[in-house]
């Protein structure tokens, strides 16, 4: 059994017909959004993010700053991450700042 070449190319469906439809009807699109979001839970995915975030920022902080502190003196590596950690969580740096240089504190 020979099945005969189609003359035609596949067809592909492009997404840019559901981008222009927005674009053409705005006031439609802002309540679907909406809907697919409750539907989605996205409350509960956005507080999970926000939630888990400092569990992996923390880790790459703490092996951030043991591979810097082979090049940069600990006393001025200590204080810049205490500047930048006081604009993100202001008056607990010198809390994470101790124990982080638990970590880079040359083993004696």
């Amino acid at each position: 059994m020979l099945i005969a070449p189609t003359s035609h190319a596949p067809t592909r469906r492009v997404q840019g017909g559901a981008a222009a439809q927005a674009l053409k009807h705005p006031a439609a699109f802002a309540p679907r959004v909406l809907r697919r979001f409750r539907a989605n839970q996205g409350l509960l995915l956005a507080g999970a993010l926000a939630d888990h975030a400092p569990l992996s920022i923390v880790p790459l902080l703490i092996l951030a700053a043991i591979v810097l502190s082979h090049w940069v003196e600990q006393s001025e590596l200590l204080r810049n991450v205490d500047r930048y950690i006081q604009w993100l969580v202001p008056g607990q740096s010198g809390a994470i700042v101790t124990e982080l240089a638990g970590f880079v504190a040359p083993a004696t």
